[in-house]
């Protein structure tokens, strides 16, 4: 079975399911491998006393597990916005295409995002292995957050830089070819599309995230 006809005949949600547990298999492995006390003691040694950290650090391990409860929802709600984006796209331009393709063509190219953090945890491992808490927690590969420095740069636009990085354009490039072939469209045609109606969708959860942020902050 081809690539295309892959992207829209598998069953959707065994595959959530497996995208899911690879995710909480990387963030477990990261943990165990790249995350250990001392980073935290380094951190917040001239802020809290050790007796403080070290008590910070028993509750952060004791309830640690819940948030991968939180994973397949933040896949879940992170596909349907993508999709939703790229559908109204769509149809706007009058290309008739169901929500479920488009969907599952978003689904389908998910993985993308696991590179970066295969990346990531290859970098820590094996290459930059002096690193602080601030180092590991805001690096992403390949983005605009690598282009300043963290600590002269506001809290409110870590995620917005991390956000802008090659990843979410490789993501976009597949689901539009993936689309053209399927919709038997031009590529040239289907690329600008699916780029204005995402970098869309990503410009309004970034502004959603920086209000919340500044709100609540």
């Amino acid at each position: 079975m081809n690539l295309i006809v892959t992207s829209t005949s598998y069953n959707k949600w065994i595959y959530f399911l497996v995208i899911c547990l690879t995710a909480i298999a990387i963030a477990e492995y990261s943990e165990i491998f790249l995350v250990d006390d001392m980073l935290f003691i380094d951190h917040f040694k001239d802020q809290l006393s050790y007796d403080r950290i070290v008590e910070i650090l028993d509750k952060q391990r004791q309830f640690f597990w819940m948030s991968y409860i939180f994973i397949p929802l933040i896949f879940f709600v992170k596909i349907i916005y993508a999709s939703s984006a790229i559908y109204i796209g769509f149809f706007f331009k009058n290309i008739k295409v169901s929500f479920d393709t488009v969907f599952k063509v978003a689904l389908f190219c998910e993985p993308i995002f696991f590179l970066p953090k295969i990346i990531k945890f290859i970098w820590f491992y094996f290459i930059n292995t002096d690193y602080g808490l601030l180092d590991y927690r805001y690096y992403y590969p390949l983005s605009a957050l690598n282009l300043v420095d963290v600590n002269d740069t506001s809290s409110w636009f870590i995620y917005p830089l991390q956000m802008t990085n090659v990843f979410e354009a490789m993501y976009a490039i597949v689901i539009a070819f993936l689309l053209a072939k399927i919709l038997k469209m031009s590529f040239s045609k289907v690329l600008p599309l699916v780029l204005l109606s995402y970098i869309i969708g990503l410009l309004l959860w970034a502004s959603i995230i920086l209000f919340l942020t500044v709100t609540y902050s």
